[in-house]
């Protein structure tokens, strides 16, 4: 199974205007270990400090 991660345009803005090079570079690689993690089939919790939605899910 092939997962996409969609970003909404205020989050790719402030990515490549609030944020320092470094930083970037690290929130990339991590969403980019999710992505190679999710296609594995394993959620890795405690490496990249998942945590659990509380609340109502509209729609869901």
């Amino acid at each position: 199974m092939e997962w996409k991660l969609k970003v909404y345009r205020s989050a790719l803005k402030f990515l490549e205007e609030r944020i320092q090079k470094s930083e970037r570079e690290h929130i990339i690689e991590k969403l980019k270990e999710l992505l190679d993690s999710l296609e594995k089939g394993v959620i890795p919790y405690s490496r990249l400090d998942i945590k659990k939605l509380k609340g109502k899910w509209r729609g869901f």
